[in-house]
């Protein structure tokens, strides 16, 4: 309200009038939100669950950075001959489809599966990346390019908190939780139980609450929270990719088609 009615506006709204640019817009932030998401909480699952270091969890999931590296020289030559419309929205299908390839495979999860899962998701950002940044940034005119990459690196970063926000909401609520009553039976009182539940069970808060139980149902408690954690994470991935195909279909009917396409057999 304010922007449209002052004479130099922080974020010239002018920007968002151009249909280019608001598709492109929608697949950054919803394509931030899907792998931004699904990196945290695919961590979390590898450590807390699967007992890997963080520096083994890490390296597990370095492998979607090898086809982002490929991919984005592929999104770059079908940017310099065709619409840069059709890569960025078929490359978020890709991270959709990676995404929830991967939940599909919990709580079975294998470390194969999860370089797989990752490694579409990587053919995906890569695909899309040069041309959504070509799109925000270089479309606007040229007075307006400040601002257009101001509002470009702010979809990344508002797109990667909201993912990482929804993607463990989605986790805790649809998982954790409901490993909460196995945990308060075992003899811990529900404030114990809400702790363990927001916390990883390998984590030292955790650690000195479970220690309190006896062996045997410490181990109970701890692998119905494992059970738990891997259902919320496979929820949380669907999350992910559904986030990432509605994004996909939305810039899709946002976004227009180049004037002057080149189509299949044109007639004389």
């Amino acid at each position: 309200f304010v922007e449209l009615r002052i004479s130099d506006p922080l974020v010239n709204l002018r920007l968002f009038r151009t249909r280019s640019f608001d598709g492109a817009l929608i697949v950054n932030l919803t394509m931030n939100m899907s792998f931004a998401g699904a990196l945290f909480v695919l961590s979390l699952y590898l450590q807390d669950v699967r007992g890997y270091t963080a520096f083994i969890a890490g390296l597990i999931l370095i492998p979607a950075a090898a086809t982002i590296l490929i991919f984005n020289t592929i999104g770059a030559r079908i940017l310099t001959r065709h619409d840069p419309r059709a890569p960025s929205i078929w490359g978020l299908v890709l991270v959709g489809i990676g995404s929830i390839a991967i939940s599909t495979l919990l709580p079975a999860l294998s470390v194969l599966a999860v370089i797989l899962g990752l490694l579409i998701v990587g053919a995906g950002l890569g695909l899309l990346s040069v041309p959504v940044a070509d799109t925000i940034v270089a479309g606007p005119p040229t007075t307006l390019a400040g601002t257009a990459s101001g509002v470009y690196k702010t979809s990344s970063m508002l797109g990667g908190a909201l993912g990482v926000v929804l993607l463990t909401a989605a986790t805790t609520r649809f998982g954790r939780a409901e490993a909460a009553p196995v945990s308060t039976a075992a003899g811990l009182t529900e404030a114990e139980s809400n702790q363990v539940v927001n916390a990883l069970t390998n984590s030292q808060i955790a650690r000195e609450i479970l220690d309190k139980l006896p062996t045997g149902e410490r181990a109970v408690v701890v692998r119905v929270y494992d059970q738990a954690f891997s259902d919320g994470a496979s929820i949380a991935l669907v999350l992910g990719g559904v986030i990432a195909l509605a994004g996909a279909v939305l810039a899709g009917w946002i976004w227009p088609r180049r004037k002057g396409q080149r189509t299949k057999n044109p007639r004389p």
